[in-house]
């Protein structure tokens, strides 16, 4: 659990738009799971807080590809 919390705290700390908000809220699942002492809770912020690092890599590569075009444009 602490292991999925630093990664999705890490995703949350690069500055990539639009990529903040999902795995902040798979945190703030987890966190709520452990508090009420549920393990669904918990797996579906885990799920939730992967579903965001998944988007956070699509728009870093994406991101890196259109660098690409663009410096091939020119």
């Amino acid at each position: 659990i602490g292991l999925a919390c630093v990664i999705c705290a890490m995703s949350v700390a690069l500055p990539l738009p639009f990529s903040n908000t999902v795995p902040s809220m798979g945190i703030l699942i987890m966190s709520i799971g452990l508090l009420e002492r549920d393990g669904i809770a918990i797996i579906g912020g885990m799920l939730v807080g992967a579903a965001g690092i998944a988007i956070a890599f699509a728009i870093y590569l994406l991101g890196l590809e259109a660098i690409k075009a663009a410096l091939q444009f020119w």
